[in-house]
C-alpha cells in the first residue's frame, strides 16, 4: 500500500512538471509564430497560433494546431491541412499560412484554400515552401489566446489562475497526504507501544501464577519446650 502511494506521488508530480513545461513550451512557441521569425520543433511536432478566420469553422481565429514536419509530397494528400510559407511583396516578408489541400498535381504542385474562403489560393506550393501537415487542432485555445493577447493584465492573470490553482492544489493534496501516513505511523507506533507494554504485564503475571511467593509462616516441627 505505501508503494503504491510513493508511485501515485511521482506520478503525480511527473504530470504535473510535464504540464508545467507543455505550457512553457506551447506559449514560447506561439511567441515564436507570432514574431514569424523561426521554426520551433520539438521531435518533429510544434504549435501554431491560426491569426485568422480563413480556416473558420474548421480552426477558429486564435485556435492551436499541433502539426507534424513534412519531408516528402508522399506525405500529403487532398484534403490535408498544411502550413507553408509565402513571400509577401507589401511587407518584404515571409509569411506563414494555414489551408487545406484541395489539389495534388503529378508534378508536384499542391493547391490549396481556405475552408472560409470562396475561391481557391492564386498559388501553389511545392515541398519547397511546406513546412508540416496538421495533426490536431484545438479551438478552445482561442480563448486563452484572446485572453492573453488582447485582455492586459487582467486577461494574464485569467489565463494564469488556473495553473496556479493547479499547482497548489497538488501541493495542498501531497501536504495532506503526508500528514496523514505521519498520524497513521504515530497510531501504529503508539499502537506497538501499547501492546509491548501490555506482552509485558501478562508475562509479568504469568510469571506470579506459576512462581508464587509464600506468605505464611512455615509450622514449627519441634514439640512443646521441656521445662
Amino acid at each position: 500500500m505505501k508503494i503504491f502511494k510513493k508511485i501515485t506521488n511521482v506520478v503525480s508530480w511527473i504530470l504535473l512538471i510535464a504540464l508545467g513545461l507543455m505550457t512553457i513550451y506551447t506559449f514560447a512557441a506561439a511567441f515564436q509564430a507570432r514574431q514569424n521569425k523561426q521554426d520551433f520543433y520539438l521531435f518533429d511536432y510544434r504549435p501554431g497560433i491560426i491569426l485568422t478566420g480563413s480556416m473558420e469553422p474548421t480552426i477558429r481565429e486564435g485556435g492551436m494546431t499541433i502539426s507534424k514536419k513534412v519531408y516528402n509530397i508522399d506525405e500529403l494528400q487532398k484534403n490535408d491541412i498544411i502550413t507553408f510559407h509565402i513571400w509577401d511583396e507589401d511587407n518584404r516578408e515571409y509569411v506563414k499560412i494555414t489551408h487545406r489541400i484541395v489539389q495534388i498535381t503529378d508534378d508536384g504542385k499542391v493547391y490549396t484554400k481556405g475552408d472560409n474562403n470562396q475561391v481557391v489560393d492564386n498559388y501553389y506550393s511545392t515541398m519547397d515552401n511546406i513546412e508540416s501537415k496538421t495533426v490536431k487542432i484545438w479551438n478552445w485555445f482561442a480563448r486563452v489566446h484572446h485572453l492573453w493577447w488582447f485582455g492586459g493584465i487582467p486577461g494574464k492573470i485569467a489565463v494564469l489562475c488556473p495553473l496556479v490553482f493547479l499547482i497548489c492544489c497538488s501541493f495542498l493534496i501531497d501536504l495532506k497526504r503526508k500528514e496523514a501516513e505521519e498520524r497513521k505511523q504515530l497510531k501504529e507506533m503508539e499502537e506497538f507501544k501499547d501492546n509491548v507494554m501490555e506482552l509485558a504485564m501478562n508475562e509479568k503475571d504469568t510469571e506470579k501464577t506459576e512462581n508464587p511467593s509464600s506468605t505464611e509462616a512455615k509450622p514449627n516441627d519441634k514439640g512443646p519446650a521441656d521445662e
